[in-house]
């Protein structure tokens, strides 16, 4: 897309009748031409579906203008106002040198637009272009050395001030809890956590055992599967508290984290049956470690999760081997312990 653009905007057409350029064009598919045929065939079902949820809250004319709205939370006010003022200036007086940026910010734009992938953080992308309208702007005003250092620098102060003024998000907890797993096992037996973060879990588990002796077991494999969330291809394989207790014993976790309450954006009836399940069946599961998650984050805030952890007393000798569904795969991947 940015390419076409910048052969649009300045008509070059011949271009496409160099060698060089036909190469090139030639090379770039025989590399990338496979990719995109793998990537296609394999996650296009779960691509389309995965962009779904976020864009159907919208109306066409919010998908249309969701890219535009991010724009001041992204690059701040003071570098989105002196961008844009910026472009507008290059377009009126120096047409020539406006084509790189404008073409990042309409390829950018079509790209996520198209797809109905409505997510802030893509805006991202529109920054260098929103920078060379900055300095275009600042280069207009003043034509002195010691007047453009002294834009520059209220310009990047004004930067600072923004990313002081948003608070970095922060969740802490789980690593703290992974070390009381680890310290309170008393068998080779994995430890399990089912809920939002259990790549959490699954990192704090990994750096505070660099052998990789301890087997990490994930709820959203063992008692269901889905793609990337719970809206995405969701398919629940415990249908009731029976069917938990038979794949948690056939698992045989020695230790279960979870979530509790479960985030407001990751709920899933399955996770809902397993909770249910620790809580009510004290001859099987008792528990030993309960801990606020302490967050800036009102997902976490707002419902006071905890992380609670519980102990399965009755252990399986005959624990099953590890098994997985890969959606992308088509087929399961499984592993003897």
């Amino acid at each position: 897309l940015y390419f076409s653009c910048r052969v649009l905007g300045t008509r070059s057409w011949w271009i496409f009748l160099r060698w060089p350029v036909i190469v090139g064009i030639l090379v770039s598919g025989l590399v990338l031409v496979p990719y995109y045929w793998l990537t296609l065939s394999v996650y296009t079902q779960g691509l389309g579906q995965n962009t779904m949820p976020e864009s159907q809250a919208l109306s066409l004319f919010g998908r249309f203008m969701f890219y535009p709205g991010t724009l001041f939370d992204q690059a701040g006010l003071v570098l989105a106002i002196a961008g844009l003022l910026g472009l507008v200036f290059l377009m009126v007086k120096h047409r020539s040198k406006c084509g790189m940026p404008l073409a990042l910010l309409l390829s950018v734009y079509v790209f996520f637009t198209a797809q109905s992938e409505c997510e802030c953080r893509h805006a991202i992308y529109w920054l260098p272009a929103l920078c060379l309208g900055a300095v275009a702007i600042i280069d207009a005003l003043h034509t002195d050395r010691r007047s453009r250092l002294l834009f520059v620098a209220l310009l990047v102060a004004a930067g600072v001030l923004e990313c002081y003024r948003q608070a970095f998000r922060y969740v802490k907890g789980y690593d703290e809890a992974v070390r009381w797993m680890l310290e309170h096992r008393a068998t080779d037996r994995p430890l399990m956590m089912d809920g939002e973060l259990t790549a959490s879990f699954v990192y704090h588990l990994r750096k505070n055992d660099p052998s990789r002796q301890v087997w990490a077991v994930r709820g959203d494999k063992l008692l269901y599967t889905m793609f990337s969330n719970p809206k995405v291809q969701y398919q629940q394989k415990a249908q009731n508290e029976e069917d938990v207790l038979k794949l948690i014993h056939e698992a045989d976790p020695e230790l279960i984290m979870i979530e509790d309450p479960p985030m407001n954006f990751y709920v899933t009836p399955a996770s809902d049956l397993l909770r249910q399940a620790l809580k009510t069946h004290p001859e099987l599961f008792t528990e030993e470690y309960a801990k606020t998650v302490d967050s800036n984050y009102h997902t976490f805030t707002d419902p006071g999760t905890k992380l609670v952890v519980y102990r399965k007393l009755i252990r399986n000798p005959n624990a099953k081997p590890m098994k997985i569904d890969v959606f992308g795969l088509g087929q399961s991947l499984q592993s003897p312990r």
